[in-house]
């Protein structure tokens, strides 16, 4: 019998609450490059992955954010490459930039909703000219089911801004004379 063809893919989302699990209102993101390799042995018995596929995360068939799909692949062990920013900048607010890091990998039991992102495959990738970080899922098998699970969780650190200074007189206030620490 030919090999069954199968997709792979799922969502690229904002863990808002840092979690590694996908819920409601926790946006997609577009634009994120998606990169797939293919793991075959070489000749020494050595794993070598290829590049076999890519494309960006985009709206799905409803109008959501941060969806990516790889259609019709041939059964074998492939890796997902995810590349995202390393800093967000507000467009609303450009003084206002912080650091994306990724969610805890495979928490909370439900494959379906978990980020799959593997912390030990960070990397630095150019993308487009603009250094990015990348980061692989671990090995993942296709035997002719589709796999629909295959997400990545980031989220943003906030950042604080303002002055500290000794209050000599205790009224809140930085007044003359108090200095900054």
């Amino acid at each position: 019998d030919a090999p069954v063809p199968a997709n792979l893919g799922d969502r690229v989302f904002i863990d808002t609450n840092k979690d590694g699990i996908q819920q409601a209102g926790e946006a997609g993101i577009n634009g994120i490059l998606v990169n797939l390799y293919r793991e075959t042995i070489d000749g020494e018995g050595a794993t070598v992955s290829e590049l076999v596929s890519y494309t960006r995360t985009g709206n799905n068939g409803s109008g959501e954010g941060g969806y990516y799909l790889f259609p019709k692949l041939e059964p074998g062990n492939y890796k997902v490459e995810f590349v995202y920013p390393k800093t967000y900048t507000d467009p609303n607010d450009p003084t206002y930039t912080t650091v994306y890091h990724v969610s805890p990998m495979d928490a909370g039991g439900d494959e379906a909703l978990d980020s799959d992102g593997d912390p030990a495959t960070i990397a630095d990738y150019t993308d487009n000219g603009t250094v990015k970080n990348s980061i692989q899922t671990q090995s993942i098998i296709l035997n002719g089911v589709d796999n629909s699970d295959v997400d990545l969780g980031i989220y943003e650190l906030c950042s604080l801004q303002g002055t500290v200074w000794y209050d000599r007189d205790a009224d809140g206030t930085h007044s003359a004379g108090e200095t900054q620490t």
